[in-house]
């Protein structure tokens, strides 16, 4: 009987954390607008992101992290954008306790987005820069702490299925049939990195 109890209470516990769960990714703040297409955790367990992609051309990154390095590098963002002090001050009231994320593109910079759905995603952990394919046949570069556009790839004759990074390599496959390897960029020159 005792076993039964214990069964009950470890079953309510998940329940409620799943219930939890789903309430802080479905703010309707941040979650996205239309269908998710693709979902990837990145990280260690003391620093762990969850990023999705949609339909909606936009990507989500989720902040796990136990101390939330990364989601406190967007409040600040936030605050320090004179043009969204307000909506920062107010998102940062309304979600106390909850998941950090950041929209990519921002909302000020839709231009920068895709111009279709997006398909899916990959992430150079050691640069920050996530990677993103989509049916507009091109890849994009992220800034995760500013959700900006570093560079867009274009080379695909069709629809971008799936991305890989690898090294210094950034991997493509697309519905034209082409795998497609880009060597990745880095903000540092060369003879900088070499003079370390």
């Amino acid at each position: 009987m005792g076993s039964t109890t214990s069964s009950a209470r470890a079953g309510r516990g998940k329940d409620a954390a799943a219930a939890d769960s789903a309430a802080v990714l479905a703010a309707p703040s941040s979650a996205h607008r239309h269908n998710i297409t693709c979902i990837k955790f990145f990280g260690t367990e003391n620093n762990e992101l969850l990023v999705t992609a949609s339909e909606d051309r936009t990507l989500r990154i989720w902040d796990f992290g136990a101390e939330q390095k990364l989601g406190q590098v967007w409040e600040l963002n936030k605050l320090l954008d004179k043009h969204s002090k307000a909506a920062a001050k107010a998102n940062a009231e309304a979600g106390a306790g909850k998941v950090a994320a950041l929209r990519c593109p921002l909302e000020a910079h839709a231009a920068e987005g895709h111009q279709h759905w997006v398909t899916c995603m990959d992430m150079d952990e050691r640069s920050s820069v996530l990677y993103s394919g989509s049916m507009d046949k091109t890849l994009k570069a992220w800034d995760m702490y500013s959700g900006r556009c570093m560079r867009t790839y274009s080379g695909h004759a069709d629809w971008v299925l799936a991305l890989h990074v690898r090294s210094r390599m950034l991997y493509s496959a697309a519905e034209d049939g082409c795998v497609r390897l880009w060597k990745l960029s880095t903000m540092v020159r060369e003879e900088e990195e070499e003079g370390a």
